[in-house]
């Protein structure tokens, strides 16, 4: 506390983007050794994960869900006998990425089945 009784403040860490001063929204890689990355908004946190994305690896189980949501989607174009995603209708894109996401968290869900004891 302060002589006129505030509370004693650190100064805020610059943003990870656009260096104004940070408010409250910050990023730290589990087990890493690096140091957090502080943001002024949701708007700059989102854009810095975006740019940093490749940074953050699946883990053994998500990588064989996304092989199987994509195999699940990769029958739904065999089925369709097309290869380019551009070429898909909006409703033959939403099936593409319904089956995809789908494929993914049942890959998830049949993993967690599978480690429970009971």
């Amino acid at each position: 506390m302060t002589r006129a009784g505030r509370p004693m403040t650190a100064p805020p860490y610059p943003c990870g983007v656009c260096k104004r001063a940070s408010a409250g929204f910050a990023f730290c890689a589990p087990q890493s050794q690096t140091p957090p990355v502080f943001f002024c908004s949701m708007l700059c946190s989102e854009v810095w994960m975006v740019a940093h994305r490749k940074k953050i690896e699946l883990t053994r189980d998500e990588a064989t869900a996304a092989l199987a949501g994509g195999k699940d989607a990769g029958a739904f174009l065999e089925q369709l006998g097309r290869t380019d995603l551009a070429q898909l209708s909006r409703v033959e894109w939403a099936e593409f990425c319904g089956r995809l996401t789908r494929g993914y968290l049942e890959e998830l869900q049949r993993q967690a089945d599978a480690q429970v004891p009971f």
